[in-house]
């Protein structure tokens, strides 16, 4: 895959995450979301393991997300299925974003994949909130949120990914 497949791949990631994650919250508990997200990293980590000991973490991960399923929550299946679907965008924006980080260097890459993705999203945003994202003080918020929340750790996300080895071969 060359430099823009791969920049737009990891855009329609995060077009697809971020609304997923968002949209679960509105039906089952914050922790329950952030609990199923992170088996996304969760499964990237065991698929590059070579040792049984590295199924703990892991396990613990699955028995937290019983542990809020089965203790007095009522979780909701689409809540369930729209955390489950930020999970896997947020495995696959790492296996891209690892090869993102290979074959481009600086935040180029990353600037046009948040780019990408905010238009993509552009859609979902306009649809919920309508004339409202033109007002300034919102752009301005959207602005500061984007680099606290999006820019600053992907940035560093990709550096790491320039540092450490592929997690799998096929990456």
């Amino acid at each position: 895959m060359g430099a823009w497949p791969t920049m737009v791949c990891a855009g329609a990631l995060l077009a697809a995450h971020h609304p997923s994650f968002y949209e679960a919250v509105k039906h089952i508990p914050l922790g329950a979301v952030a609990t199923i997200e992170f088996l996304g990293p969760f499964a990237i980590a065991l698929a590059g393991s070579h040792q049984a000991v590295d199924l703990l973490p892991a396990g613990l991960a699955i028995g937290g997300v019983v542990l809020l399923s089965g203790g007095g929550i009522p979780l909701d299946a689409t809540g369930l299925a729209l955390a489950a679907v930020a999970a896997c965008c947020w495995a696959g924006y790492i296996l891209v974003s690892a090869r993102m980080a290979q074959r481009l260097s600086g935040g180029e890459g990353l600037a046009v994949a948040v780019l990408i993705a905010a238009l993509f999203s552009a859609p979902y945003g306009i649809s919920h909130a309508g004339s409202a994202l033109l007002d300034p003080y919102v752009l301005g918020v959207a602005a500061l949120v984007a680099v606290a929340a999006s820019v600053l750790p992907y940035s560093l996300n990709l550096e790491a990914l320039r540092r450490i080895p592929p997690l799998c071969s096929a990456c």
